[in-house]
Parts: C-alpha cells; structure tokens; sequence
C-alpha cells in the first residue's frame, strides 16, 4: 500500500492564518497610502492656485492683461472669440478696487476650467457640467469647515481703519484649503494687493 503525503489540517490554518494576517496589514497600508496622497494633492493643489492668482496679479501690473476663461459660447462671442475657453484680456489697473476687479477675471478660470476638478475626498459630489458648484474650489472668505476636506477657498477680505467698516486700509486674497479633520488642518496663503 502507497502513502499519500498531505498537508495536515493544522498546516493548511497556519497558511490561512499568515495569509490573513498579511492581507490585513497591506490593507491598512494601503489605506494609509491613500489618505496621505489625497493629503499632498490638497496642499499641491492650494499651492497651485495661490499661484496662480499671484503670478496673474504681477502678470497684470507688469503688462496690463490678465487671464480669463469664458465658460459659454455667448459670452465668448461677446468678447470678440467664437468659443468657450482660456483668453488673454486687459486688466484693471486704475479704478479704486483693482484686486477685486481682476479677481473678479481670475475666478472664471478658476471656477468654470480644468483647473476645478473633483474634490478628492467626495468625488460623488462632482458634476461635470457645473464645476463651479461642484469641484474642490470655491470662492469663500473662511476656511473650509471639516465637513468640507479636500476644498481649497480663495476670497477677497478687506481691512478698514474703523470699526465702522470706514476707510479701506488694503485688500488681500486670502486662500484656505482643508486637508484633514484637526482645528488646523488646513494651509493658509495670502496674496497682497499689487496695486
């Protein structure tokens, strides 16, 4: 009579058990993988449009044009171009609120271009045709609540001399992208008034 060699029923649940033990490890890795990616795509996100905003504010002093993006056929053609897309305009350098003039310009492209995709830690929320609602940015002067990680918030806050909201003293964009659940959790940047 010939033996059968075999693997005994205790051998076959120790290889199940390692294999289960090391699944779970690669999981939680993975897992922690993830968040940290998602983490660095916020901040190099935030990183991204501050400069943008920076670079177009300079962009306007320097040569009087600034950047814009026409998000209908109707407003394009209003402008003198035949579809949606990325323009070159003049910019604002005399009127009393030149910042808030071309941020104004700057917004369109930030809000309505590729520049605004999905917000990574709630890509569900994202909607294609109204990116302007729907994509990680969003003009806000606060920072974005906990609810809102993976939002980046650019607006204009305005300093005054009195209490009374009287006598400008400055404006400045401030930009604020949430990347995680703590009280500061979030990056802050804050572009001078060039003008």
């Amino acid at each position: 009579m010939k033996l059968i060699k075999a693997f005994t029923l205790i051998e076959l649940l120790v290889v199940v058990a390692i294999i289960g033990i090391l699944a779970a490890v690669g999981v939680t890795t993975f897992k922690g993988f993830q968040e940290k990616a998602k983490i660095a795509i916020v901040k190099q996100n935030h990183k991204k449009i501050s400069k943008f905003i920076s670079v177009e504010m300079t962009r306007c002093l320097a040569f009087g044009e600034i950047t814009t993006y026409w998000n209908t056929k109707a407003a394009a053609q209003a402008h003198g171009r035949s579809d949606i897309g990325h323009d070159i305009v003049l910019c604002d350098q005399t009127s009393t609120g030149p910042l808030a003039e071309n941020f104004g310009k700057l917004l369109r492209v930030l809000n309505y271009s590729q520049i605004n995709a999905a917000n990574l830690f709630d890509p569900s929320s994202f909607n294609v045709l109204d990116k302007r609602n729907t994509g990680y940015f969003r003009m806000e002067n606060s920072i974005p609540t906990i609810a809102e990680i993976g939002r980046t918030h650019c607006g204009i806050i305005n300093t005054y001399a009195t209490e009374k909201k009287q006598n400008r003293t400055s404006q400045k964009v401030h930009c604020y992208s949430r990347w995680g659940t703590g009280v500061n959790d979030y990056e802050t940047t804050i572009v001078s008034d060039p003008f």
